[in-house]
């Protein structure tokens, strides 16, 4: 088997699987929190966990901005196989091929960034880009072999990770804010949810202080409520129809 193939075997799979990668990423936050660092408390800082809270913040920004104006079919969250109606070219789509996926990455830099360890951080980068260049290439070949030249032609002109401003083209499709909480709600409550846990693990480990403050409890409240209020609008009603 050729090695592109091979690339494209592997990124089917991954792309199926890709729910079970934040499984292998706790493995590397926990390594990191059981290094001798404890004379380093950055997460207690305010101003610290603003910022990592903020860069997670911008990722789900991006995931926002991008499934704000796609058609229905397009940037969805299946996993059983890949699947496009069509290309999608304007707006965030013209300055970079994979915006979803990079919004992911700082969703997820975001937390990692409580640790405050360089090689943490580098580790995350590299498995994070290894995991998601062999599924970026089983899509650019699934959309090439279905739309042919229209996408290499697309394709030649936009980065495909890194924002290029170079060649922006609006999108005047109107925002559709029901699919932007159709296809949102469940990143940014984990987002939250997630924040919360780890915070409280940093102190666990850290600190041996198992207590969770009231401010935790309550945000963690008010998320889960939210998330099922979400859940059942979507599945048992046909708002966001």
């Amino acid at each position: 088997m050729a090695l592109i193939e091979e690339q494209i075997k592997t990124g089917n799979w991954l792309f199926k699987h890709r729910s079970y990668l934040p499984v292998v990423l706790f493995i590397l936050y926990y390594i990191g929190l059981i290094q001798d660092v404890k004379s380093i408390h950055l997460f207690q800082n305010d101003t610290w966990l603003i910022i990592c809270f903020l860069v997670s913040l911008l990722g789900q920004l991006i995931r926002i901005i991008t499934v704000a104006k796609v058609p229905m079919d397009t940037s969805g969250r299946n996993t059983k196989k890949q699947k496009a109606g069509s290309i999608n070219k304007l707006g965030i789509y013209s300055i970079l091929r994979h915006p979803l996926y990079l919004g992911n990455y700082f969703m997820w830099l975001g937390m990692f960034l409580l640790i405050p360890i360089l090689w943490v951080h580098i580790i995350f980068s590299l498995m994070y880009w290894l995991y998601y260049e062999r599924i970026m290439i089983a899509e650019e070949e699934f959309l090439r072999g279905k739309f042919g030249n229209e996408y290499t032609d697309w394709a030649e002109g936009v980065s495909a990770f890194i924002p290029s401003f170079k060649n922006y083209k609006k999108n005047a499709q109107s925002i559709n804010f029901k699919n932007i909480i159709k296809r949102e709600y469940t990143s940014f409550s984990a987002m939250i949810i997630l924040f919360i846990v780890l915070i409280n693990i940093n102190n666990w480990l850290y600190l041996e202080n198992w207590n969770v403050g009231y401010s935790s409890k309550l945000s963690l409240l008010i998320i889960i409520i939210f998330y099922v209020v979400m859940r059942l609008l979507k599945k048992k009603t046909t708002i966001f129809k």
